[in-house]
């Protein structure tokens, strides 16, 4: 879920996105309230992985470190917005699980 959650953080509308994914997402899934409390924190470092993915290349010369630097402020602004919407992110998906399981969303 992280994965995929991670690339509407971009969008100008991200929520409306991130909803629809929950949707279809809750339609088979199902989350621990413990797991859906994380999901901003997984967000996040789904995020970081991807700066470590161009650290990587750039050491083994497959990339220039510019690949890098040239993402550098969309992915902060990515986990600023992450971190602003946390809240927000783990309303929607908890009303999603509440709405599946009822009282065994624990």
């Amino acid at each position: 879920i992280a994965v995929c959650l991670s690339k509407y953080a971009a969008e100008k509308e991200p929520f409306q996105l991130m909803d629809s994914f929950l949707d279809g997402f809750a339609e088979m899934g199902v989350l621990s309230r413990a797991e859906v409390e994380g999901i901003p924190d997984m967000i996040n470092l789904r995020i970081m992985s991807n700066v470590l993915y161009f650290i990587g290349r750039a050491i083994s010369k497959e990339d220039t470190l510019e690949a890098l630097t040239s993402r550098a402020d969309m992915y902060c602004e990515r986990i600023e917005w992450v971190n602003a919407n946390s809240a927000k992110i783990i309303d929607s998906l908890s009303k999603k699980m509440e709405a599946k399981l009822g009282a065994d969303f624990k």
